[in-house]
């Protein structure tokens, strides 16, 4: 249901994945396949904001950590070193707390919708009163 208190077409934020804006084909198969999942939700999203049915924001993380996994630090260290080298396939890796305070903050700000980057998500999070 829409937010109580705001006007226009109620927000939805989905959690996509860096990885769909890819052009090439997914090294194995099983990701391709959720890649074109993930694009298909993400295309109906889009159709359902240009007709007024919702606002809706697609979060687009590459890895997602948080510093309580340790074990999970090695890969990435990958790829922050592979995005800034410029790989274009490789996004640097988000928070827990950056994609969960880019959530509420696209719910929040009826500004925002569409696809959102690492860049964007770290631009709302900051933005979030919740946020620490």
């Amino acid at each position: 249901g829409a937010v109580v208190g705001t006007k226009g077409p109620p927000p939805f934020v989905f959690i996509s994945a860096a990885e769909a804006k890819w052009t090439f084909k997914a090294p194995v198969d099983w990701l391709e396949d959720y890649l074109i999942a993930k694009r298909a939700v993400e295309g109906k999203l889009m159709a359902m904001t240009s007709n007024g049915q919702l606002r809706g924001s697609m979060l687009r993380p590459s890895l997602v950590y948080t510093m309580d996994k340790p074990l999970a630090l090695p890969a990435v260290a990958a790829f922050v070193v592979g995005n800034a080298l410029g790989l274009p396939f490789v996004d640097r890796p988000v928070t827990v707390d950056t994609l969960a305070a880019a959530a509420v903050q696209a719910v929040e700000d009826g500004a925002v919708s569409g696809v959102l980057d690492y860049k964007d998500m770290e631009r709302l999070a900051a933005s979030a009163a919740l946020y620490v």
